[in-house]
């Protein structure tokens, strides 16, 4: 190759780095004007318009020398246990909570009042989450309990007791004064041969409604599970969903391996071992079904199936083939693509030929081409296209991370669906050697603008602790829109009780434009754990009503 070819692909290649370096600095810089934008704006707008949060300018100073009226939030960690609280305007909304160390899902036990209304109680266990095991001989791999107080009468508990064991061994329930609903799963198996395994799995149910506390639901099933060098091949014979009183029995046969022997040519053509499934059922009423399908795992990202079926007498057959790669294409630019082609027999209504969603993306590491920029700074564009569709879906994600000004770190991403739904967000933060903090979050979507500001003065120590200025503006709709400020200090603090060492942490407002306590996030706060617990009783409810049962699940498994 002459020299000047040689030139000439060094400045092509020079070319290209210069064209995504600029590229990769101009697109988050471009997201970041679009995102500052609005939101400046929308700060200036509530600003000039008030704060919707009941709270006059006159309240707001005057709360300044009233610190019983003002938000504030004190932890206490021992090397077991540990006590939280919250409080705010005069006790119209506090908590106080007492845990296990170690985080937020550790048991606890807690007192509440929320925006005004009566004392809520309540206690929470998860053995999975906690120092307090269970012993290993009782079989029981997670056992959990929760309870709280119900809002429309604090005397009545609304309460969750789970208990988790092997073989898909189960029991929930779930209750109060008036109602108990409960779920239970038993699963067995026996070694019957060398590779064979017999099984058996029942699952009950009590509904709501129930005369007595016997089951008002049941079904049972059993199987057979044998593994060979073949494959693994599992047999399961079940009764149907007694709420629909479908007559007879379910099954489902199923054969799973891989073709290990597929020769020299097979090995140039395929990365690793076909693997094929066999599969034969009767389940929910339906005509009985069979089918059978092979993935063939190929070099190059490439991967090609076969799957043939057969429904009522009428076969059917499909192929495809699946395309997911990528390739660097120069220092620190990577390019992927997804695609999949499915040929399939031509039912009603239904094309022979389908193109899935074809996606496209482009990635830069920015630590390798702009000087400055630390290990993590990237730009991620993907664009996912559907045949048919208005235009494409497009996302992307810009990470900045600079290696000397003020630590700081950028982060921001946009999406825009495929009907040109757009959606973004943005978490800027910086700090000094010295211990000044800032950050700004904002995120804008279907449920509005929301945006966050934090500054952190450089903290002052005092014997055995520190402490530090803060400035915070939050805005969101549940303050209508209008920005809320909050001035205070955070401080933290070694201290001893009874020969115990404990660690105080707290965060207190001196001065807030609005009157409901909020979380860290600046969103209205609630009770975490009191949430949680609500949630876990109507996890457990909706799972009663189903014909959803944890033993078949694991019998089919």
């Amino acid at each position: 190759m002459s020299a000047m070819a040689v030139a000439t692909r060094r400045s092509r290649r020079s070319r290209q780095l210069c064209v995504v370096a600029v590229t990769a600095c101009v697109l988050p810089l471009a997201l970041l004007r679009s995102l500052t934008s609005a939101n400046v704006q929308a700060f200036a707008d509530g600003l000039s318009s008030g704060n919707s949060d009941a709270l006059s300018w006159q309240q707001q100073f005057a709360r300044v020398g009233k610190p019983w009226q003002q938000q504030h939030k004190l932890r206490v960690a021992g090397s077991e246990v540990e006590v939280d609280a919250v409080s705010n305007n005069a006790g119209e909304q506090w908590q106080v909570a007492v845990a296990e160390t170690g985080g937020a899902d550790r048991p606890s036990a807690f007192l509440a009042r929320i925006a005004g209304g009566d004392v809520a109680y309540g206690v929470t266990y998860d053995s999975a989450h906690s120092r307090v095991r269970l012993p290993a001989k009782a079989g029981v791999k997670r056992m959990a309990l929760a309870a709280a107080s119900k809002d429309a009468d604090p005397d009545d508990l609304d309460w969750t007791f789970q208990v988790e064991g092997q073989h898909g061994r189960h029991f929930s329930a779930t209750g109060d004064r008036e109602s108990l609903v409960y779920d239970a799963s038993v699963g067995m198996e026996w070694p019957v041969a060398e590779g064979l395994k017999a099984l058996y799995a029942l699952d009950v149910k009590r509904r709501a409604g129930g005369e007595s506390l016997l089951p008002t639901w049941a079904r049972q099933g059993a199987g057979l599970r044998y593994t060979s060098r073949l494959g693994d091949l599992k047999l399961s014979l079940h009764q149907p969903d007694p709420d629909l009183s479908e007559p007879g029995l379910n099954y489902e046969a199923v054969l799973r391996g891989k073709l290990r022997e597929v020769g020299d040519v097979g090995k140039k053509v395929l990365a690793s071992s076909p693997e094929y499934v066999l599969r034969a059922a009767h389940e929910g009423g339906e005509p009985d079904s069979y089918s059978a399908r092979l993935k063939m795992p190929g070099h190059r990202g490439l991967t090609s199936g076969l799957e043939l079926g057969l429904k009522e007498g009428q076969p059917s057959i499909s192929g495809y083939a699946e395309f997911a790669g990528k390739r660097k294409v120069a220092q620190g630019l990577e390019f992927s693509a997804v695609s999949k082609l499915v040929i399939a027999s031509q039912k009603p209504g239904q094309e022979r030929l389908s193109l899935l969603p074809v996606g496209i993306g482009a990635s830069a590491d920015l630590a390798e081409l702009v000087p400055g920029l630390d290990e993590g700074s990237s730009v991620d564009v993907r664009t996912l296209y559907k045949l048919g569709a208005e235009r494409p879906a497009l996302a992307m994600r810009a990470r900045l991370r600079a290696r000397k000004l003020a630590a700081l770190q950028l982060t921001a991403k946009a999406t825009v669906n495929d009907v040109g739904e757009a959606s973004t967000s943005m978490h800027l933060s910086a700090s000094t050697a010295k211990g000044f903090q800032a950050r700004y979050e904002t995120a804008n979507d279907g449920r509005g603008l929301r945006q966050a500001a934090e500054v952190m003065l450089p903290p002052a120590g005092f014997r055995n602790g520190r402490a530090r200025g803060f400035g915070r503006v939050f805005q969101d709709a549940s303050s209508g829109g209008k920005p809320r400020l909050q001035l205070g200090l955070q401080y933290e603090a070694d201290a001893g009780f009874m020969d115990r060492k404990l660690r105080v942490f707290g965060d207190s407002t001196s001065f807030d434009s609005g009157g409901r306590l909020l979380n860290q996030n600046g969103r209205l706060w609630t009770s975490p754990q009191l949430q949680k617990i609500r949630q876990t009783a109507a996890v457990v409810r909706k799972r009663v009503d189903s014909n959803f049962g944890i033993g078949q699940n694991w019998l089919q498994k």
